[in-house]
């Protein structure tokens, strides 16, 4: 439903306090502008010096200071005239300080705020969280949901879930909420709500201005208020808002408060699709085809992936003000914040009220770190910025562009309604491009300079939640310089940072001397300063073990080895931000251990696939799947029917195990099993990676296979997805100290069970064991069925069974074919033999 004719009398924002203007090309800066302070910094070792832009009709600009989180400024100097710089020569290196500029100028003055220092030390444990998880979700979202808890741990959270019923009341939720935090209150820091977790609503307020506004709104800051909270519901007595959501009366569920009574302790992020209807919300239709349920999956996607640097928003901002002017310098939260994140060269402030193109277009399949728009609203829309509608694609294809997002407009500051404009650009993204978080802005104004120097989001909400006249102006509205907070709320993930780090992958822990040895799979991330390991505790407290960051893929360590511990490695940056420098972290790769040394033996096998074998090449296999990008990054044996014995290790692989090139890049998986020396029954196995030169490595493309068994003797036995398999015709010795074993020359099992080239037998297409030409169940028929039996002269490309030479093509005919190798599996001049795996 197109809204532009929801609430005609509600169309124009602010109709009382501002004039028309035409463009504002030529005009002078904006009270926002001038209220806003662009400021940037500069650090060294011993000085910080600030920028920040120019302004006729400065006076003068005092600087200010103070350690983070302190409560009281100090002034250190005043900047007379028109200068814009200042240099603070009394830092110290890894301080992390805060700044403010309050800039006077004829007619008023402006204030900017950021956060700044040199080489900042990582934040190693930011503390727990607790997920408040709708239990509508629990089974719908039930992989997106494990991977969301996974990624907090390893960006340093620990994690308390708790998923509620979204028909409960707020004060339950509120109680379960509590119940955590007292079970550990020093270290709870946030609180995440994904999905309808019950909306608390309170006060008699009107942030947007709008008389037909005036009741209670939704607040979440509720939930964050765990110490000497005073939400009653008893004197409030007003129907007179337009909607019956806002009008609050004693005893019906919505609390009094305008305000906080007391500070916050908890940061409160959420993320809630169920009234987007145009996306597929509770009650829609599932217009195109999209349930409530796939959109927020499809969040929790592409936050994830931002997360790991699968996709990464351009450096930059763009800045829409569709209020040029006005009372109280309502687009000020935009010029405070945004410049200085990106730098004062690298945003584009689009500007003016009536631009010949809206905000929607601006921003459609473009890319920003941030966004501001601002507009005369409705609850679905704001003038000349967008609708929901819009943002949904049902004007026409649409990928929304920002990923950290404030919004102004009338109306939709008020979010829990059907397809409210302001959570759109959270619901219009896909999985590599998309609003991550938004919040309403100026009625009272946020303050994200934090996150310049790695914070979460979710401490620069809090911060703003808590602010009263600490930053100001704490309220850029016309209702006064301090404003009700009641009504505030970040929609997104609060644990989100604003720059990432490639993270590693597939750490390895292992019993040396007694000592924990570890091994990972480097991070893809340029110019970084290394890495740093944790153990993480049963209580999910993170607690780092290497003092300054190793280099890196290994690590010696003197910490112990013990069965059951878990550990982390994260990757290390020295990121330098717009206002400083600080150690970045990305995400990390845990593990846990495993049995002591005498439930562990190590294998250093080498062999040859006949099939992807070439003469002529050093004795080199092809590595053509690997070059193509056709290798799984997951073993493929389990979905081919195969069921391991005594493993229980995650067998994936990094993307940048596959990068490696020359005699040491990976052909293909293999499986490789221990068998009884006597019995020849199977005692463990192992999917494996094969290189180019035969080594057969772990899931890190160079280590010695690992097998969860005592110490023995043992036969080795390998098998390919389409290849017959071997085994050693003798047991040997096998201990936490790698054996190498040669298959291609010691004794096998069987007679003839290697080829010509020393090699597995390549074609066993059909994965039973024996490789026939012609008759019934043969090997040949799957290729011609793969290119398809009326057009034998086709070629396929994939990851398939039928690719006997493993070149990543299908083909029936012609050079390089791949039936002609089966024919010479069973004899060229015999085409009607049969071979036989050699295996018992």
């Amino acid at each position: 439903m197109k809204i532009r004719n929801m609430i005609v009398r509600n169309m124009i924002f602010f109709a009382m306090f501002f004039s028309v203007f035409a463009s504002s090309n030529g005009r002078a800066q904006s009270e926002a502008q001038k209220s806003g302070v662009q400021v940037v910094a500069t650090a060294t070792a011993n000085s910080i010096t600030l920028n920040w832009n120019s302004l006729a009709g400065q006076t003068q600009a005092i600087i200010s200071r103070k350690p983070k989180g302190g409560t009281s400024w100090t002034v250190l100097a005043t900047v007379t005239g028109t200068g814009t710089s200042y240099t603070d020569s009394t830092t110290a290196s890894g301080v992390y300080y805060e700044y403010k500029v309050e800039r006077s100028y004829s007619g008023g003055s402006g204030f900017g705020y950021i956060a700044a220092g040199h080489q900042i030390p990582p934040v190693d444990y930011r503390g727990r969280i607790i997920l408040v998880v709708d239990n509508y979700f629990s089974t719908l979202s039930q992989a997106e949901l494990a991977q969301l808890q996974d990624d907090l741990v390893l960006d340093g959270w620990s994690v308390t879930r708790q998923d509620v019923d979204r028909w409960a009341s707020s004060p339950s939720v509120k109680t379960a909420i509590q119940n955590a935090y007292n079970a550990d209150p020093t270290n709870t820091k946030a609180v995440y709500l994904v999905g309808h977790v019950p909306v608390p609503y309170s006060g008699l307020v009107n942030p947007d201005g709008h008389g037909d506004h005036l009741g209670a709104w939704p607040t979440d800051g509720y939930f964050g208020e765990l110490v000497g909270t005073n939400w009653t519901d008893s004197s409030v007595n007003n129907t007179s808002a337009q909607d019956t959501r806002n009008r609050n009366i004693p005893g019906d569920g919505k609390f009094d408060q305008n305000d906080f009574s007391s500070p916050l302790e908890l940061q409160v992020g959420r993320i809630d699709m169920f009234r987007m209807t145009v996306w597929g919300g509770a009650f829609s239709g599932w217009l195109y085809n999209r349930t409530e349920a796939q959109a927020l999956n499809s969040y929790l996607t592409r936050a994830h992936n931002f997360k790991i640097k699968q996709w990464t928003p351009q450096f930059r901002g763009a800045i829409f003000n569709n209020f040029w002017d006005g009372p109280g310098a309502i687009g000020s939260s935009a010029y405070r914040n945004i410049p200085g994140m990106v730098g004062l060269s690298n945003f584009t402030d689009f500007g003016t009220e009536n631009s010949s193109q809206p905000f929607s277009s601006q921003i459609n399949n473009q890319s920003y770190l941030w966004s501001y728009s601002a507009g005369g609203g409705a609850w679905n829309q704001a003038d000349n910025v967008g609708n929901t509608d819009r943002y949904a694609g049902s004007e026409g294809p649409f990928t929304f562009g920002g990923a950290f997002n404030i919004v102004f407009g009338s109306y939709f500051g008020d979010w829990d309604i059907t397809n409210n404009f302001m959570l759109a650009p959270l619901a219009a993204g896909n999985s590599s491009m998309g609003g991550l978080t938004v919040v309403w802005s100026g009625v009272p104004n946020w303050f994200f300079h934090h996150m310049n120097l790695g914070d979460n989001i979710g401490y620069s909400a809090i911060t703003s939640m808590n602010n009263q006249n600490h930053y100001l102006p704490q309220n850029s509205g016309w209702q006064g310089p301090y404003h009700s907070r009641s009504h505030m709320a970040l929609h997104g993930d609060p644990s989100l940072r604003m720059i990432m780090v490639a993270p590693p992958s597939n750490l390895q822990a292992t019993n040396s001397g007694g000592n924990t040895s570890f091994s990972w799979s480097a991070s893809s991330e340029s110019g970084l300063a290394g890495y740093h390991l944790y153990e993480i505790a049963s209580t999910g407290v993170i607690t780092r073990i290497t003092p300054n960051p190793v280099p890196g893929p290994t690590h010696a360590s003197s910490v112990p080895y013990a069965a059951g511990k878990t550990y982390m490695v994260r990757a290390v940056k020295l990121h330098t931000s717009t206002t400083g420098s600080f150690f970045n972290l990305s995400l990390g790769s845990k593990v846990t251990t495993i049995p002591m040394s005498s439930n562990l033996v190590r294998l250093s096998a080498n062999a040859r696939l006949g099939g992807a074998f070439v003469t002529g090449k050093q004795n080199l296999m092809r590595d053509s799947l690997r070059s193509a990008g056709l290798i799984p990054l997951s073993q493929p044996y389990t979905s081919l029917g195969y069921t391991h014995t005594a493993n229980t290790r995650n067998e994936t692989i990094a993307a940048a195990v596959l990068a490696v090139t020359g005699s040491n890049a990976i052909v293909d998986w293999v499986i490789v099993e221990l068998r009884n020396s006597t019995t020849n029954a199977i005692v463990a196995s192992r999917s494996a990676l094969i290189q180019r030169d035969g080594d057969i490595v772990d899931m890190d493309g160079v280590s010695a296979l690992e097998f969860d068994v005592a110490s023995g003797s043992y036969k080795v036995a390998l098998k390919h997805r389409n290849h017959l398999g071997i085994m050693t015709n003798s047991a040997y010795s096998l201990s936490p100290t790698a054996l190498s074993i040669d298959l291609k020359s010691v004794a096998l099992y069987g007679s003839q069970a290697r080829d010509s080239n020393l090699g597995l037998w390549a074609g066993d297409v059909t994965r039973n064991g024996i490789v026939s030409y012609t008759g019934a169940g043969n090997d040949r028929d799957p290729i011609l069925t793969r290119v398809g039996s009326s057009t034998p002269n086709n070629t396929v490309q994939g990851y398939h069974l039928e690719d006997t030479n493993l070149d990543g093509i299908v083909k029936y005919t012609g050079s390089g074919n791949d039936r002609d190798l089966i024919l010479l599996t069973v004899g060229s001049t015999t085409p009607n033999s049969t071979r036989v795996q050699q295996l018992p």
